[in-house]
């Protein structure tokens, strides 16, 4: 009876150890333990912060001069003056729609496109949007089949999706496309879903992107989550943080990366890492370009093409030297003029003359008449064919040499004329323009002259003033 009792004992010892190391188990399996992914990172497209100031004093409809607060602001509104601001960005100012920044004058006067349409109160806010598309990149360290990646992004605490930056968190800005790529052979991904403000942790609210799977999964191969589109909805960079934060330093908000199980498991976490997201300023640089107009006059040497002619004599910047003419044929000289400017409006050069060539050191002070052509009737302002020599006088030609600064009717061929010409005036008459900022637009001034066989001798001489005009 004694021995039954012992062997009973020991059978159910046996039995309890056994329960104990293998019964035990199976009802109660240990828990995989939750891994980090590796490599993660969240590369923005612009991480520049957005700008949620104030108006310092009342706008009135028409008016697109603002100024902007830089203290005393409201808990929601964190940018202070215009340093974070940039021309041709826009700002919405109270109820207004967004308009174009034209200039940035001071730390707090910013000059707009266009003006208000509706009156902006002291104290309206002053809204400039950043958007970026997130690519988050990571590594799964777990295979698991048919599961899920999950990336949550801070939101604000108030209105996280309604178009407007938030001074802690992303804008959602209804964002609708998510896409998933790389992993390997194990994933083949789905299309991927958002949803704004999803989940909460620590009192932190979190816009949702996740990415779910078909297959066995991987790990080793880095797997890249895009949200948003170029094109498209982006999330909306934060506007600083506080008004008190210190200019250059980037707010820093915390980003979650998770590996989920299956929908047999409701995608819980399996594994999951911690990024950093930094927003900041961008660096505004700014330079000042003086309006500018450059206009040279230079000689051409002798034995040159000009407008079809040879020239007979060298000239210089400052001298047009015909030398001894002729009374039976053509002497025939040339200068060059050279304009740059960066006018927005372009540039107009002028030609005139003091008056008829005139030889002072002779009695009765002779003078050689203008030109009037082979027509007999070409003006300072209508130019016609001068090719006969026999038809007296002194005129000039033009020779465009860009093709873009004289007029078709100026120059020397026009029309399938030989030499095109007409007289100087004593008023100026335009010989170059043009209608945008150039760099070095060039043509021919071609001086012509013949004389009379009863012209007196003597030195004759006059002055050509140029005159170029820059339109800013």
């Amino acid at each position: 009876m004694r021995r039954s009792r012992k062997t009973l004992t020991k059978l159910i010892l046996i039995f309890f150890l056994i329960f104990q190391f293998s019964g035990l188990s199976l009802l109660f399996p240990k828990k995989t333990d939750s891994a980090n992914l590796t490599n993660i990172s969240d590369t923005l497209s612009n991480n520049r912060l957005s700008f949620r100031g104030e108006l310092d004093g009342t706008v009135p409809a028409g008016s697109g001069v603002i100024v902007l607060k830089t203290s005393g602001l409201a808990s929601q509104n964190t940018s202070t003056g215009s340093a974070a601001l940039m021309v041709n960005e826009y700002l919405k100012v109270g109820q207004n729609a967004p308009i174009a920044i034209k200039t940035i004058d001071t730390n707090t006067r910013v000059v707009l496109v266009s003006g208000l349409t509706t009156q902006a109160a002291s104290g309206d806010p002053v809204i400039a949007t950043v958007s970026a598309v997130h690519t988050v990149t990571f590594t799964p360290v777990s295979a698991v089949p048919n599961g899920a990646f999950r990336v949550l992004i801070p939101a604000g605490t108030t209105g996280a999706n309604d178009g407007l930056p938030d001074k802690d968190g992303f804008d959602f800005n209804s964002v609708n496309s998510v896409s998933c790529s790389g992993g390997g052979a194990g994933y083949t991904f789905e299309t991927g879903t958002a949803t704004a403000s999803a989940i909460s942790i620590s009192g932190t609210t979190y816009h949702s992107f996740e990415c779910r799977y078909r297959g066995n999964g991987g790990t080793g191969t880095a797997i890249v989550m895009t949200i948003g589109t170029p094109s498209g909805n982006k999330l909306i960079n934060p506007s600083p943080a506080s008004t008190t934060r210190f200019p250059g330093q980037a707010d820093t908000y915390t980003f979650r990366v998770r590996h989920t199980y299956g929908t047999n498991q409701s995608y819980a976490t399996l594994d999951e890492s911690i990024g950093t997201i930094g927003v900041v300023e961008a660096v505004r640089v700014t330079a000042t370009v003086a309006p500018t107009l450059t206009f040279q006059i230079s000689g051409r040497a002798s034995g040159t093409t000009n407008c079809g002619k040879t020239a007979a004599a060298t000239t210089t910047y400052n001298s047009a030297p015909f030398g001894t003419v002729s009374t039976s044929s053509f002497t025939d000289i040339a200068q060059m003029l050279t304009v740059s400017t960066n006018a927005a409006g372009g540039y107009v050069v002028t030609a005139s003359q003091s008056g008829l060539l005139t030889a002072y050191n002779i009695s009765g002070t002779p003078t050689i008449p203008n030109t009037t052509c082979d027509s007999g009737s070409c003006t300072s302002t209508t130019p016609y064919e001068w090719n006969t020599a026999t038809n007296k006088g002194f005129g000039y030609s033009l020779q465009d040499v860009n093709g873009s600064c004289v007029d078709d009717t100026l120059e020397w061929n026009y029309s399938g004329r030989t030499f095109n010409a007409r007289p100087f005036d004593t008023v100026g008459r335009t010989i170059m323009s043009y209608s945008s900022p150039v760099d070095s637009n060039q043509a021919y001034v071609c001086y012509r002259i013949v004389v009379s066989g009863t012209q007196a001798a003597g030195d004759y001489e006059n002055y050509i003033i140029y005159i170029a005009t820059a339109t800013f």
